[in-house]
């Protein structure tokens, strides 16, 4: 069993969210957290979606003009 198995959830939560960049705005990218931390395993996904704090600051740029 990996020690990070091991590790209780609010340590996880914790852990998840130093991963986010610092500098700059959180991009939807398989490839970054949050999204990367949703792939490595089924309780790892859990505890990601279950972490409204890093999800906070996403960043979801919006195209097209919406001015009436």
């Amino acid at each position: 069993l990996s020690p990070a198995r091991s590790l209780p959830s609010d340590v996880l939560h914790e852990i998840f969210y130093h991963c986010l960049p610092t500098h700059r705005n959180l991009i939807i990218s398989a490839s970054e957290a949050p999204i990367l931390l949703t792939h490595i395993c089924g309780s790892w996904r859990c505890i990601a979606l279950d972490s409204p704090r890093i999800w906070a600051k996403l960043y979801i740029p919006i195209q097209g003009n919406f001015r009436q």
